[in-house]
């Protein structure tokens, strides 16, 4: 019988989250499991590439290189304080919760904190805006499912669905957003880094 004890719900600032929230509540409270947060505030670095080459030669006041640290900041909080709502509202449904806010890479952290946390479920959603990006890189879920410690559950949204695999066992959804599954096996990699936790008891 397949049963949980650490659930990883991996969550994006976007109209998604809800529903992978809902599903790794639903499935925590089937199976008694305490519940992982998290949610990784990306790096503009791209974005901001051109401002850190001109600060190299000098052509950039400091003002300005300290207008965009204040503005990382600004976000990591804020991003920090969005996740630490939805662990209260777990704590708060009697399901033990933890946030864990991370900075850098979604995949690698994602993998990271599950093998680090121990998780045996990871929760997570899938885009399904093709972009140039996703056909030469592959997208997160794509990483995540070839690197994690423990097995994957996609949700996908009505209008994209994939068959559960052979043996898959596909949880009760009641008073969850009705979205398809796509549950897989994989394998392990790497150790931690987080920025900021906290835990609901």
């Amino acid at each position: 019988m397949t049963s949980f004890h650490g659930i990883l719900a991996a969550l994006g600032r976007d109209n998604f989250a809800d529903a992978i929230f809902d599903r790794s509540l639903t499935l925590a409270q089937q199976y008694h499991s305490r519940l992982i947060l998290t949610h990784c505030t990306r790096l503009k670095i791209a974005e901001h590439m051109g401002t850190f080459i001109d600060a190299g030669f000098g052509l950039v006041s400091p003002g300005k290189l300290q207008q965009l640290d204040e503005e990382h900041r600004d976000q990591v909080d804020a991003d920090y304080q969005w996740l630490c709502d939805y662990a209260a509202i777990a704590h708060a449904l009697g399901v033990p919760a933890k946030a864990v806010h991370q900075v850098g890479d979604v995949g690698v952290q994602i993998c990271r904190l599950a093998n680090h946390s121990h998780a045996d479920l990871i929760v997570m959603g899938r885009s399904l805006k093709p972009g140039l990006k996703r056909r030469f890189f592959g997208s997160t879920p794509d990483y995540v499912m070839r690197h994690a410690s423990c097995p994957v559950l996609v949700v996908q949204n009505e209008f994209h669905t994939q068959p559960l695999p052979p043996g898959a066992v596909k949880p009760s959804t009641e008073g969850a957003h009705q979205s398809p599954l796509h549950l897989v096996d994989w394998k392990p990699t790497h150790l931690p880094t987080t920025i900021r936790s906290h835990t609901w008891n």
